[in-house]
């Protein structure tokens, strides 16, 4: 009888290469996608949170924590106590002050805010402790340890690299893109009344084209800017932010809460 040889199995180049062309093909088209996804649901947590934040405003302005007005936390000196802190730089305790610590000391949220939406490594610089807000007098202070304003100890954190809930004096003379907060042009063309508290949420170091998707959720195509435009910040409805830097992928974004 003949004698047959055993031949080994396995791929050729060809099929190896076919298989590794098919992989490549289907990485192409799900990666897109799964990172549109995943954009997605960032978008709508930030919205959700957006949503919350402005029925815990309404719920401030009824409590008494506040008198019901929106305390300054940026721009100028918050309202504080104790002579130190009273003689402290204005821009240091801005940077100490937020609008989400009156809420947890008012007992509307538990911690301070966060959002799935930005630079998620950013956190408060400085040491010692937070500023603290007094429900009876309606001021921050720092503690002295027995839960009265100490008159000699100054703040020394720092939250203005972190995304935030913060209110300042509206400047209708801004454009919203560069107003930190200042402005917003809701309808597209009305500046913010002068003289009135803006509440606001500030989301730092945001990609680009996570800030164009949360403007085109919440303030509508029409008052979107066109991402592909080489030049134009976007100035209108209640999402705002500039444009990226030639080099630069990531903006701050704010978005609009209250005013009074």
């Amino acid at each position: 009888m003949k004698n047959t040889k055993n031949k080994a199995s396995g791929f050729t180049l060809v099929e190896i290469g076919v298989v590794l062309a098919i992989i490549g093909v289907l990485a192409a088209i799900s990666v897109p996608s799964v990172s549109y996804f995943l954009r997605q649901g960032r978008v709508k947590s930030v919205v959700g949170s957006i949503n919350g934040i402005k029925n815990w405003i309404g719920t401030l302005q009824t409590s008494g924590a506040t008198g019901g007005s929106l305390p300054v936390t940026e721009g100028v000196r918050p309202p504080c106590l104790g002579a130190a802190l009273l003689g402290q730089d204005a821009g240091a305790v801005a940077n100490a002050a937020r609008l989400d610590q009156i809420l947890v000391s008012a007992g509307i949220c538990d911690q301070p805010l966060r959002f799935a939406m930005g630079n998620q490594a950013a956190f408060v610089s400085g040491e010692g402790s937070d500023l603290e807000w007094s429900l009876r007098r309606r001021a921050f202070f720092m503690n002295d340890g027995s839960g009265a304003a100490s008159a000699t100890a100054t703040v020394t954190r720092d939250w203005s690299a972190c995304s935030r809930l913060e209110a300042r004096y509206s400047v209708p003379s801004q454009a919203p893109s560069s107003a930190l907060g200042a402005n917003f042009r809701l309808d597209g063309a009305s500046n913010l009344p002068a003289n009135s508290v803006v509440a606001y949420v500030v989301l730092k170091e945001v990609p680009f084209k996570d800030a164009v998707e949360l403007a085109l959720a919440v303030n509508g195509e029409a008052l979107t800017l066109d991402p592909a435009a080489a030049t134009g910040h976007q100035e209108q409805g209640a999402v705002v932010f500039q444009r990226p830097a030639a080099g630069a992928a990531t903006t701050d974004v704010f978005i609009y809460i209250a005013h009074l």
